[in-house]
């Protein structure tokens, strides 16, 4: 038992072991209540269960019940500690260190926990302070508004205080403010409300507001009703049922009492009741003949038609009489009146008559406003007060009309136009009482004249530099010029070293060696094109200088006064605000100050600057759309965007040209998979390749060749059937295909073809040929005989029957000989002079004298030696290739069109004259001349950007605008993406147009003015060598009345084809130069022939002979269903005056013509047509009129022919109505002395009243030829 013996050696234990201790050396037991006891010692480390340590010794225990009665268990570890007590007892820590038992707290209620003393129960009306506690407390200690508690102790009150109720954590939570301080003491339910709330309904009773109980409830009364007192507006309580609110009767409007309901107003088209109850009634109902009532009041707001309300009633009336029932149905003022009456001022409930408004007024306005229409004579009506006004009050008039402000005889000198009278402009005189002409016109190059008389002037001022020389304007002598310095115009002699002065400083135009600066002569040295006004330099714009130096960077330059400066820099130079060029780097091209071109990774903006693409991309248009991605990335071509795809194995310019997979077909240059089951290649969607060992059985079904009897397949079908069937291509009644047919037994064949009809392949007992099975042959049996009795014969007689097979089996031949090749198990020979070949057309040696080329074929030697330098030995090849050529094999291919000399087909070493190589991206476009207006020139496309190794096709469409030769030339511009380096080529283009009536008015030429109206100038000129008159059209008018007018006369022309009628060259419809070629008349029309010759010396029969030419005109149109409709002397050209020539005269101005039949059903004079003093009466009358109107105006022409002037004598027809009115009367021209009887009685069968009494044209031109003749 000893654990240690002593450390001297003596015969002594020191330490002991197995519950013992050492005494004297001896080990001897522990106390027996001990556990376990100290070796050394003796005392009592742990005592024997529920036991303890005695007090006062280390060495000994005594039981738990000893150390405390009140003790159940003590503490295993021999301290001397209780840990659980007897019943309303638990262990507390003594002064002395120990733990004993003591008594629980009372108000446990006598039931704690024994080891730690927590109350497991609470007297009455007590809770717990908490799960740890040693107490209970009271409950208004813990609520002080608690009445009683949770019977189960819980921290909870179950009954509150009076206005108060247990609250979700268990304490009273005092109730709501709208309850009026009463709510249930258990469950906090309101039991009553305060004004404003309603109790909500059961069975969780709580106030809400009046909106919550009903939305349209605007006051509730409280208390313990569930009622609504006051609605909003459009609503009022019910007062039963649930009294909530109701909507207003439809009647009211939406507008009622909110309390009882009564009507506050009606809906439209209802008024009040009478007494107001809580509908409305209709209009009708209160007035039967109201159609609008006011609203709200029992008033009608408008009556029916002919009535209004009275004011005091506000019931309908009657309009007064003179309204002519015609009033407002509001105001009852008057909306019309009886004949002739008008208004009150202001307007009222009755009118007055017309002349109480204005005694000079004869019809007052049809609108019945206080406005006259007629007036009495010497009055016009004013537009803006509507009064009659004298006719004193426009100046200078004579006399006007009496129904509007219209001047209709002026005093001279001034002409009536647009109503009043007005004086000709500077530099033109009275023509005549409508028109002024220039003076130039009756009085050459005078500027400036006074009126004479009616037509006639007297010049003042020539047009400079013409001179007054008596009456007449003339030139200065040609060493003279022109001075007005002193007012007073003259010529004076020129200066030296001047040719023409314009004045004493101010030359025109020099002598040899000079040229104009400044108006100065100045010498022409040192110039390199010297001009009459102008020192032409080669790189520079000269004004009024001689050449200066260029400006370094500038492209175009101009010098002022020998001061140079600068207009356009040379590409990628910058003119800045000093007027030097810069260089810049910022941009890829800068042309004219405009940037072209950006480098690479930016994009041209609408700004004209250049912004970053943005990522890894190369090329891009804007920031978000890319033209060209990076690496690997691929372009969304629908958002133009850059993007990858996981499926694309191989990526090229931005699109994927190879997915991983190969049943993945490339959609909008990416990857998706094939929809159709065992498809190898699909394409948009429908299969096109099958997998291996799977056939295409009908559109996108793949099928295993097992199920068609196929033994091997290829991409396009079944290769092979089993034995026994055969290929067959059709499809069946399903429309499927088979592909393998079961073969005829009879035919002994393996494999048959459906094509040829023939067996492809024998069963293995059978031989072939031809295509046919048999077991054996003729040719083999002679061979078996052969080999049976003479051996040495048997190749004699196999090369006789099988001279073109050395090896046959159930497939057929198999082997052919020398200069055979084998074609459907058959030997044919081979052709082209090829030694050996593998098939027709393929050969594989070449007799001597041939070689074998490319495309192996056998070809001559000479042949070879077009594009091959040197041969190879024994003539079997090039050994090195001419120029443009290169060697592939032992042959010479041609380089490319381009090429000059070359490695390969597409790689270039040097390239032909107008081609060029690049590695970089490259931009196409065509550049054509500006400004060019007779023709239109595009390309398609207008621009285009090129990869390597690509090309684009252009189209050149030119559009010509008129008959012309063009010799032009086009620049291709090509500009390098990545150098920014630009090459430009011309094209030259000539063309030659077909003629036609539309003309270029570069082969116009004016030499004089002739004529002037209000279309425009005539002027005498030149056409391909032809006298011509050209009408053109003025450019300030703007109107596109006067276009049309224009137009229509060039189609009518255009058709024309008479000798009678003006020749028609063409028109010129380019803007600006609008005008129209006819040939010239020298003689003018016959109303200037009329003007500048005397009636003597124009005989009658060259008047007959004139009007006969001119009837025929008229004649070819009504011939062609055209009516001229204003024929008059003006518009018959005279181009001879020789009696015995064919034509004498033409027709011209079909500006007013058109076709009859589109004029039948409604030729009425609209539009002023015609001219009034040439009008029939059915013309003046507006009504229809017909070819008969035509020949009125010819008789009236004819009249004026023979009279030698105008047909109404001003004196007597001082006004163009009074002409309309004479001939509507049915008058007629009486018979001047001068016109024959014959002429006479002519013209009156032509200008009849009725237009069926009128002679037609061609009686026209039949009796004029036979007045002729005479």
């Amino acid at each position: 038992d000893c654990e240690t013996c002593d450390s001297n050696y003596e015969k002594k234990c020191t330490v002991c072991k197995n519950n013992k201790y050492s005494v004297d050396g001896v080990c001897v037991d522990c106390d027996g209540a001990c556990e376990n006891c100290d070796g050394v010692t003796g005392n009592c480390k742990s005592c024997s269960e529920n036991s303890v340590v005695q007090s006062g010794s280390t060495t000994q225990c005594e039981t738990c019940s000893t150390f405390d009665l009140l003790c159940v268990t003590c503490a295993s570890d021999a301290t001397r500690n209780c840990v659980k007590c007897t019943t309303n007892n638990y262990p507390v820590l003594q002064l002395n260190g120990e733990k004993r038992c003591q008594q629980c707290n009372t108000t446990c209620n006598g039931n704690c926990y024994t080891d730690t003393g927590y109350c497991k129960s609470c007297l009455s009306n007590y809770v717990f302070v908490s799960a740890t506690s040693l107490v209970c407390e009271s409950c208004k200690s813990f609520d002080q508004h608690c009445t009683t508690c949770s019977p189960t102790y819980e921290r909870r009150c179950v009954t509150c205080d009076t206005g108060y109720y247990p609250g979700s954590n268990g304490t009273c939570v005092l109730c709501d403010s709208t309850c009026a301080n009463s709510c249930d003491g258990s469950t906090g339910y309101c039991l009553s409300c305060v004004t404003g709330f309603v109790l909500s309904a059961s069975p969780s009773q709580r106030c809400i507001t009046c909106e919550q109980f009903d939305t349209y409830c605007a006051e509730c009364p409280g208390g313990a009703e569930r009622k609504c007192s006051v609605c909003k507006a459009g609503y009022y309580p019910k007062t039963s049922g649930d009294y909530k609110c109701q909507s207003c009767d439809a009647t009211c409007g939406g507008k009622c009492d909110t309390t009882t309901g009564v009507c506050a107003g009606c809906t439209s088209g209802y008024v009040p009741t009478l007494p107001i109850t809580n509908k409305c009634v209709t209009c009708n109902t209160f007035d039967t003949n109201c159609s609008k009532c006011v609203g709200d009041k029992r008033e009608c707001a408008m009556c029916d038609n002919g009535m209004y309300p009275n004011t005091v009633s506000h019931i309908c009336v009657d309009c007064d009489a003179s309204c002519n029932g015609q009033c407002n149905t509001s105001t009852g003022v008057c909306t019309g009146c009886t004949t002739n009456n008008v208004f009150t001022d202001p307007p009222g409930k009755v009118c007055v008559a017309c002349n109480s408004f204005d005694t000079n007024c004869i019809t007052c306005s049809p609108d019945f406003s206080r406005k006259c229409k007629v007036c009495a004579i010497g009055f016009y009506p004013d537009e803006t007060s509507g009064k009659c006004v004298a006719c004193s009050t426009i100046p200078n008039c004579n006399a006007c009309s009496s129904d509007a402000k219209k001047c209709l005889t002026c005093k001279d000198p001034f002409i009536q136009k647009s109503g009043g009278c007005e004086s000709c402009p500077i530099g033109e005189y009275k023509f005549s009482e409508t028109t002024c002409s220039k003076c130039y016109n009756t009085i050459d190059n005078c500027n400036t004249c006074d009126t004479i008389a009616v037509g006639k002037a007297r010049c003042n001022v020539c047009i400079s530099p013409y001179v007054l020389n008596g009456a007449k304007c003339e030139l200065c002598q040609p060493n003279e010029y022109f001075d007005n310095t002193t007012g007073t115009p003259s010529c004076v002699k020129n200066n030296i070293n001047c040719d023409i002065l314009q004045n004493k400083e101010s030359c025109l135009d020099c002598s040899d060696t000079f040229f104009v600066s400044n108006s100065k002569c100045v010498s022409s040295g040192g110039c390199e094109s010297p001009t009459l006004t102008s020192c032409d330099c080669s790189d520079q714009i000269s004004i009024n200088s001689k050449c200066t130096a260029k400006i370094n960077g500038c492209k175009y330059q101009k010098s002022e006064n020998g001061v140079p400066t600068c207009i356009t820099c040379v590409d990628n130079f910058i003119l800045n605000n000093n007027g030097v060029c810069e260089q810049q780097s910022v941009y890829g091209l800068v042309r004219n100050g405009v940037v072209f071109g950006c480098k690479a990774g930016t994009y041209l903006t609408n700004q004209n600057t250049c912004d970053s693409c943005g990522g890894s991309n190369a090329v891009c248009s804007t920031q978000n759309k890319y033209l060209t991605c990076g690496d690997l990335a691929i372009l969304d071509v629908q958002q133009m965007a850059c993007t990858t795809d996981t499926q694309c194995n191989s990526v090229v310019d931005g699109l994927c040209v190879q997915c991983k997979e190969n049943d993945m077909e490339i959609s909008k240059g990416k990857c998706s998979k094939c929809e159709t089951e065992n498809c190898d290649i699909c394409v948009g969607g429908t299969c096109q390749i099958c997998k291996v060992n799977y056939l295409m059985y009908s559109t996108n079904r793949c099928v295993n060749k097992e199920q068609v009897n196929c033994k091997r397949t290829s991409q396009s079908g079944c290769a092979q059937c089993e034995a026994g069937y055969y290929q067959i291509d059709t499809k069946n009644i399903e429309g499927k295909y088979d592909f393998c047919t079961k073969a005829d037994v009879e035919l002994h064949c393996k494999y048959y073809s459906l094509n040829t009809t023939k067996c492809i392949e024998c069963q293995d007992a059978f031989n072939m040929k031809d295509g046919v099975c048999a077991e054996q042959f003729d040719d083999l049996n002679k061979v078996n005989e052969t080999k049976m009795s003479v051996y040495n014969m048997k190749s004699a007689l196999k090369e006789q029957e099988e001279v073109d097979c050395l090896t046959r089996n159930n497939k057929g031949c198999q082997r052919c000989p020398n200069g055979y090749y084998l074609n459907k198990n058959s030997c044919e020979k081979c052709v082209n002079d090829c030694l050996s070949c593998y098939n027709a057309t393929y050969c594989t040696t070449c007799n001597s004298g041939y070689f074998l080329d490319l495309s192996m074929k056998c070809q001559t030697l000479g042949e070879l030696a077009k594009r091959c330098e040197v041969t190879l030995p024994a003539g079997g090849g090039c050994a090195i290739c001419k120029v443009g050529y290169y060697k592939v094999e032992k042959d010479c291919d041609a380089c490319d069109e381009s090429c000059d000399m070359c490695l390969k087909k597409d790689e270039c070493l040097s390239c032909k004259d107008g081609y060029f190589t690049s590695k970089h991206k490259m931009k196409i476009q065509f550049s054509v001349l500006e400004g060019c207006d007779y023709y239109e020139i595009r390309t398609v496309p207008s621009l285009v950007t090129l990869k390597r190794g690509d090309a684009c096709e252009f189209e050149i469409f030119i559009k010509p605008l008129c008959s012309c030769y063009l010799e032009e030339d086009i620049m291709v511009i090509a500009l390098d993406i990545e150098t920014g380096v630009q090459y430009n080529e011309k094209i030259q283009i000539e063309v030659l147009t077909e003629n036609s009536t539309k003309l270029n008015y570069k082969e116009l030429n004016e030499e004089k003015k002739i004529g002037e109206g209000s279309f425009g100038i005539v002027y005498k000129g030149k056409y391909r060598g032809n006298t011509v008159a050209i009408k053109r059209m003025k450019e300030s008018t703007g109107e596109n009345n006067d276009m049309t007018e224009f137009t229509k006369e060039v189609t009518m022309l255009d058709k024309f084809r008479s000798d009678y009628i003006v020749h028609f060259y063409g028109a010129v419809f380019i803007p600006n130069k609008v005008c129209m070629v006819t040939e010239f008349a020298q003689f003018g029309s016959l109303q200037d022939l009329m003007k500048n010759k005397k009636t003597s010396e124009i005989s009658n029969k060259l008047r007959v002979k004139i009007g006969i030419d001119a009837a025929k005109g008229i004649l070819y149109l009504h011939e062609n269903g055209i009516l001229h409709r204003d024929i008059k002397p003006d518009n018959i050209l005279v181009v001879s005056l020789e009696v015995n020539v064919t034509i004498n005269g033409k027709l011209t101005d079909f500006g007013s013509s058109r076709n009859v039949n589109l004029l039948t059903t409604n030729m009425t004079f609209t539009r002023g047509i015609g001219t009034p003093v040439y009008m029939a009466p059915e013309v003046l009358g507006q009504q229809k009129y017909k070819k008969s109107a035509d020949v009125f105006s010819f008789g009236i022409t004819l009249f004026e022919t023979f009279k030698w002037g105008e047909a109404y004598d001003k004196e007597r027809f001082r006004f163009p109505w009074k002409i309309a009115e004479f001939i509507m009367s049915g008058n007629r021209l009486e018979k001047p002395e001068i016109i024959p009887d014959e002429i006479y009685h002519f013209i009156q069968n032509c200008w009849y009243h009725r237009p069926t009494d009128r002679i037609d044209i061609e009686e026209v031109v039949k009796t004029l030829e036979s007045i002729k003749s005479l």
